[in-house]
Parts: structure tokens; sequence; C-alpha cells
């Protein structure tokens, strides 16, 4: 029997030794840049939201290959990888995998972990409904990433492009995904930021913020 990825892999697994297993790349500290983990999270989170339901929509591949044009304008070494990383990913089933999806999501702070959930949820939508088992994936990601229920049912509403009430919670969400609160040199994220952001509607700080 061939051995899994769980069993050649340590189990204080970095993200750098989880990226360097996937691609097949030695790849350095240097190399496992935040664009790189993630566009891994973003690509396993993608991967499982289409394999729920058991057919791969075209519509949800048109969202797979817009990260894989944004990677290709922002980050040259890391468009370089993707077609490895895709190929791990599918591979090994990172997806079903909660333990190595948390070593690459882990690593992300709330902003960069909503704008990860957001991606999964624009895909999941992307015919206009949500599929009830990709649904439920996306939901126990969420839990697992300790995002808020609240922003978690924004998200979902917003993918739907259901009416948004303006709520503390919503100012929230715009306020973290927000483009301008990535930094410069997150070129890759800003940019993903920019089409997620753009579909909330805009609101005023709330008072209880704004005191």
């Amino acid at each position: 029997m061939t051995p899994s990825l769980m069993d050649s892999l340590p189990l204080n697994v970095t993200p750098q030794i989880l990226l360097s297993h996937l691609t097949e790349q030695p790849l350095s500290e240097e190399d496992s840049t935040l664009n790189l983990i993630f566009v891994a999270a973003s690509v396993t989170l993608m991967s499982g939201v289409m394999m729920m339901d058991g057919v791969i929509d075209p519509e949800e591949m048109v969202h797979l290959h817009q990260l894989m044009g944004v990677c290709a304008d922002t980050d040259t070494a890391c468009h370089r990888l993707l077609p490895r990383l895709i190929l791990g990913i599918k591979r090994h089933q990172i997806y079903l995998n909660p333990r190595l999806f948390l070593v690459l999501a882990e690593a992300l702070d709330l902003p960069q972990r909503l704008l990860l959930l957001g991606l999964g949820y624009r895909m999941a939508a992307a015919d206009g409904h949500l599929n009830e088992r990709e649904n439920l994936y996306l939901r126990a990601i969420a839990q697992r990433l300790c995002i808020d229920p609240q922003h978690v049912a924004i998200l979902e509403a917003n993918s739907l492009k259901f009416t948004l009430l303006e709520t503390e919670a919503l100012w929230e969400v715009n306020h973290y995904l927000d483009p301008s609160n990535f930094q410069l040199h997150e070129s890759l994220l800003r940019l993903i930021a920019r089409t997620i952001h753009s579909n909330l509607p805009a609101i005023a700080i709330p008072t209880a913020i704004n005191a």
C-alpha cells in the first residue's frame, strides 16, 4: 500500500514542510510566503467545495482560474508553483484532512481567514444557490478557523446576493475585507479582497464602534 502524506509528515509539520511535500519541491522559509500559503489554503478550500456535491460545475472552475490569473499578475514565483500545488492537493486530498488544511489556514490572520472563506462561498454560490453539503463543509471550516458565526452568515448571505441589514457584524466584515487594510506588499490579497469587498454594501460606522 502506498503511504499517505500523513505517514511521511512529522507531527509538528509546518506550512513550509507541507508545501514542500505538496509541490515536491525543496522550499525554504523564504519560498513559503504568505501568498503561497494563502493560495494553497484557497485551492484546498475550493477543491473541497467542488468535491462536496460530486459535480464540478464550469461556473466553479471559473473561480479557480481567476485565482490562477491573480497569481500570474501579482506573484510569478507563486504562479510557477501553482500547477504542482493543485496537483499535490488533488493527489493527497488535503481538503478532506482537517489537520493538514489547518496547518495552512492557521498561519493566516482573521482578515485573511475571512477572505479565504469568502472565496469558498463565492465558488459554492457560483450557480446562484448553495448546495447543502457545500454549505455544511464551509461552516465546518469556519468553525475550525474560529470565525464569528455572524461573520459567516454575512459571507453566506452576500454570496447569494441577499439584502444585508446594517449591523455591527456587517461593518466588521466590511472593515476586515477592505483592500486598504492589507499591506502594500500583499498585492495578491489586496486584489482578491477587492473582488469580495466590492460586493458588500457600504455602511456607516455603527454608533457603538464610533463612540
